[in-house]
């Protein structure tokens, strides 16, 4: 599982960032795990219709709620502190 996350995470990922979304890699693997979803699709050679199953759920279902604050992914790429006291500039290493 962790290598197949691995694999897909960066695809679905940019999928939904595409879609201004940010995608719950927990979210993703609870939809996975469910119902072994994705063992029944492999075995009834139906890994397509999964897959499109999988893009229609991106966006309702397996993205980050919407939050007043910026996740801790949108602070590192601002080069914001995640605490609001402290700033990015004020770490120094001794």
């Amino acid at each position: 599982m962790i290598l197949l996350l691995g694999k897909i995470y960066p695809i679905l990922m940019s999928y939904a960032q595409r879609n201004g979304k940010e995608l719950s890699e927990y979210k993703l693997t609870m939809y996975l795990i469910t119902d072994n979803r994705l063992a029944i699709a492999l075995q009834a050679g139906k890994i397509s219709d999964f897959i499109e199953q999988l893009l229609e759920n991106i966006l309702r279902r397996l993205c980050l709620d919407k939050r007043k604050r910026l996740s801790l992914r949108n602070n590192v790429k601002l080069k914001r502190s995640y605490c609001k006291t402290l700033e990015v500039n004020d770490l120094k290493i001794a």
